[in-house]
């Protein structure tokens, strides 16, 4: 019968060792992830429990069972040196420890920003062009894709006073080339560095034109080139005769709708849960558009998953949106025709011969009419529009 022999160290216990870590240099936002090697002579072998000593940079973490380290500093980390100190720990009798100690560098970083803009086909608009740069820029260049037959006719003005060169060009059919070279004084800091100008092409269809920063070179005072440049690219939302709309999601799972058209004419929004059929949409809400866009807060007719759709309308005949709140001071909506003139009448009763009387005659300039202020002292009251 053969037999099994186990050799057991008695003695007093033993601290665990730490690998040297290498220093690191990152990017902001970029994740760093490291595995913290460990040796312990113990037998048997100890359980060993890693954590981080205090000074660790914010969001900085290791797992304690085995020690894998990670962060991703933010923005607001960079520029930035940061010791980190490692601490195992082992289950031993007395219980020890051992540190070890690296440094990572956050390094510099910019942000370059395309503003947004909205304008009416064959209508001059311009976007604002700003960087954030940690350390100072001397030079500043990138590609703008763009859909150029939608806009033409770039420009840049507006340069901002540490801009001594600021050019634009056409590279192709959808591409522009933007530079900016500094003054003496490096970019630094947030600043806006000029405004860019176009031309919204006539006869086009609405349409939503994205400005998205390419191929960015960037140049520090130093002449060295900085490869962390994040980008937040531009809009330009373009209105023609096609009404546009827009779905967005708030922080706190709020649903709006943006409606975006000419202003002076009426909108009927639309809603359907179902896209298989063509006769699946509800009415849900007419829009007198008084700017060229218009925010519609709190939009659940008949969620979770809904469609819509918007279309202009002319009302003729005309008609009434009636709006009464809890104040009893309520407002009508009046749609027409433009130009044509219009005679608004009440009464309080329909019953019987039915009287009319006059309340306000009207032109309107767009294809509704606001009439507000209306004291409902009558707790029933009728409308009516008559056409002359």
């Amino acid at each position: 019968m053969g037999s099994v022999t186990e050799s057991w160290r008695v003695g007093s216990n033993t601290p665990p060792v730490i690998a040297p870590i290498p220093n690191k240099t990152i990017a902001p936002e970029q994740l760093l992830s490291v595995i913290i090697s460990v040796t312990d002579t113990d037998v048997p072998p100890q359980t060993l429990t890693f954590s981080l000593d205090p000074g660790a940079p914010a969001g900085a973490a290791i797992v304690p069972t085995n020690g894998l380290f990670t962060w991703k500093p933010t923005r607001a980390q960079a520029p930035g040196t940061n010791l980190i100190t490692v601490r195992v720990t082992d289950d031993g009798t007395p219980s020890l420890s051992a540190t070890q100690s690296f440094t990572v560098i956050v390094s510099d970083y910019s942000v370059l920003t395309v503003g947004t803009n909205l304008v009416r086909t064959g209508q001059s608009g311009s976007v604002p062009i700003t960087v954030f740069a940690s350390a100072g820029l001397t030079n500043l260049a990138f590609a703008l894709d763009v859909d150029t037959n939608r806009l033409s006719a770039f420009t840049l003005s507006g340069a901002g006073p540490q801009v001594g060169l600021a050019s634009v060009q056409a590279v192709s059919s959808n591409r522009i080339q933007i530079a900016f070279g500094s003054t003496t004084a490096a970019f630094q800091g947030q600043m806006k560095l000029a405004d860019l100008n176009f031309i919204a092409l006539s006869n086009q269809t609405s349409a939503f034109v994205f400005l998205q920063p390419t191929n960015i070179q960037a140049t520090e005072a130093g002449a060295a080139a900085l490869t962390n440049v994040f980008v937040n690219g531009g809009r330009v939302v373009v209105i023609g005769n096609e009404p546009l709309l827009e779905a967005q999601l708030t922080a706190e799972g709020t649903r709006n709708l943006v409606l975006y058209g000419k202003p002076g004419s009426s909108y009927q929004l639309e809603y359907s849960g179902d896209l298989s059929g063509a006769n699946n949409w509800t009415n849900w809400v007419r829009v007198p558009l008084t700017n060229l866009f218009q925010v519609i807060e709190n939009v659940d007719p008949n969620g979770p998953d809904v469609f819509f759709r918007a279309y202009e309308f002319i009302a003729n005949p005309p008609f009434i949106d009636a709006h009464a709140p809890t104040n009893r001071i309520g407002s009508l909506t009046l749609f027409g025709q433009a130009g044509v003139g219009y005679r608004l009448q009440y009464t309080t009763n329909l019953a019987g011969v039915i009287s009319w009387s006059p309340l306000l005659s009207y032109t309107p300039t767009g294809s509704f009419y606001f009439v507000g202020g209306l004291s409902l002292s009558n707790p029933i009251i009728f409308y009516r529009i008559e056409k002359p």
